[in-house]
Formats: structure tokens, sequence, C-alpha cells
């Protein structure tokens, strides 16, 4: 083998390895640039391909917020209801938290006595009306004997005393009456203010004075 040939094989291995070199190196270089962003040269899982992106349309929308805390909450208005009148408590017509309104029925008293106590009052008035009625016919005709001369004035006093007596017992049975029948309403325990029910203190048939709290 000549020389000259000799010299040709090595000159051709130089060439093939530097270009094999330059190959390499560019190579390594364009896979560094498809890295992840940065820099960082960190292959994707998909290959190295790059990352897709999904577009989504903009919207304007309240977001909620939630905090967690303690505290304590506290009723703005609260009013402690009981009884005007003494009695059995016969009825409780309401249950704890249960929102209400003004002039709602919460609970009601052993109404009997009081609506005994009306009927006689309203009994008493129409006996005293009675009585009334019969004085005045006895002072029209007292009237006409003293013009006539037959009684003196002192009877004829006495029957127009006795009539303005009577008259003013009617008038006291018909307090009366309005009493006995406020009484009676008062048996029926109602919501002063809209709101909710607090604590009922009570149960039926255990206490003679229920009490029990409305919150607004």
């Amino acid at each position: 083998m000549s020389k000259r040939l000799i010299l040709g094989i090595i000159g051709a291995l130089v060439l093939l390895i530097a270009w094999w070199s330059c190959h390499h190196s560019a190579s390594s270089e364009q896979s560094g640039s498809t890295g992840a962003p940065g820099g960082s040269g960190r292959r994707s899982g998909l290959g190295g391909g790059p990352v897709p992106v999904v577009a989504g349309k903009v919207e304007q929308k309240d977001m909620p917020i939630y905090l967690d805390g303690l505290g304590t909450v506290q009723a703005f208005y609260t009013v402690t209801v009981h009884t005007r009148v003494d009695g059995e408590l016969d009825k409780v017509l309401f249950n704890e938290g249960q929102a209400v309104k003004t002039g709602d029925l919460l609970a009601v008293v052993d109404p009997r006595p009081y609506q005994a106590a009306l009927d006689q009052a309203i009994g008493k008035k129409a006996q005293d009306e009675a009585q009334l009625a019969n004085a005045k016919l006895t002072l029209g005709r007292n009237t006409d004997l003293l013009n006539k001369k037959v009684i003196d004035q002192q009877d004829f006093d006495t029957s127009k005393y006795s009539m303005a007596q009577f008259q003013a017992a009617v008038q006291a049975d018909q307090a009366a009456i309005e009493s006995a029948q406020t009484n009676l309403d008062y048996t029926q325990i109602k919501s002063p203010i809209e709101g909710r029910t607090g604590v009922r203190i009570v149960d039926p048939a255990t206490s003679s004075t229920p009490r029990m709290q409305t919150e607004s």
C-alpha cells in the first residue's frame, strides 16, 4: 500500500469524526431548546413536544367567599312574654325557634274562672237594669202624685235617689263586665312582636305563671 493511499484514508477518518462531532452537538442544543420554559432543558411528559394550551371564555360572576370563625349571635330585640292573670297553663301552641308574627297565639291559660266571672258580671248588670227600670216607673208615678199633693216631698226624693242609685249600679256593672272581659282576653297569650321564639320556660299544667321569650 502506498504512502499516498494511507494518508487519504487517515484524512477521510478525520473528516468523518469531525462531521459526527458537529452533528451530535447540534442535536444536543436542539433538544435543550425544546425543553420546559425558562431554559431548564426539562423534557415534558409528551415526548418533548410543546405543552398544549386550552382556550377559555372570560366571564364575570360572583365568587363565593367563606370565612370560618367563632362568634356570638344576639337578638336585636328581645321580649319576655308572661301572663297578666293567674291560672293554670292549659296549652302551649309554639315550638322553640318557631317564627311568629305579631298577634299569633302562643299559649292559653285556663279561661274557665274568668269566663264565669264575666257571666256573673253580665247577670248582675241585667238585674240592676231591671231594678233601674222599676225605679224609673216609680219615680214617674210619684211625680204625678206629688203634683196632685198625694205624697209628700220626702217620698218623691226617696224614689228619685233610688233611681239614681240603680243608674250608678248599672254603670258599675258595665265596668265590671269590661274588667272581666279584659281578664278573659289575657288568658290568651299572644306574641307582642314579630320574630322567632326562644326558650320555653314552662310546660302545660306545670306552673301558674308561664313565661316564654320572643326574639326579633
